[in-house]
């Protein structure tokens, strides 16, 4: 598994950038790969475009993606359009945001 943390713009301006960063990063790893949400302040439809097509490059390749710790705003685009299912996210709340929780308090944690 790896983790990307999304910028906190996933819009038209960035969209560039943004695809670069998502291709790097699913060519350079392995596994399930985690999009961290969590940072995200802003996002537009580019934005929206940019994660399926992240999604399904990872389905092509018999890879799961999964969107994690999303901002509100961004779970408020992914609910409006109804992506939740195609992007992999979890309900607000429950037990995959609980583990992603533990997982970071694990890191953090140097005991």
């Amino acid at each position: 598994m790896s983790e990307l943390t999304l910028p906190a713009r996933l819009v038209i301006a960035e969209a560039a950038a943004c695809r670069d960063l998502l291709i790097l990063h699913l060519v350079s790893s392995a596994g399930e790969v985690r999009l961290d949400g969590s940072q995200v302040a802003e996002v537009d439809t580019a934005g929206l475009q940019l994660l399926l097509s992240a999604a399904q490059t990872a389905r092509a390749s018999h890879r799961g993606l999964r969107l994690c710790r999303c901002s509100a705003v961004l779970r408020g685009a992914v609910e409006l359009y109804n992506l939740a299912a195609k992007l992999g996210v979890t309900a607000s709340g429950d037990r995959e945001d609980r583990e992603d929780r533990e997982d970071r308090e694990n890191r953090d944690d140097p005991a």
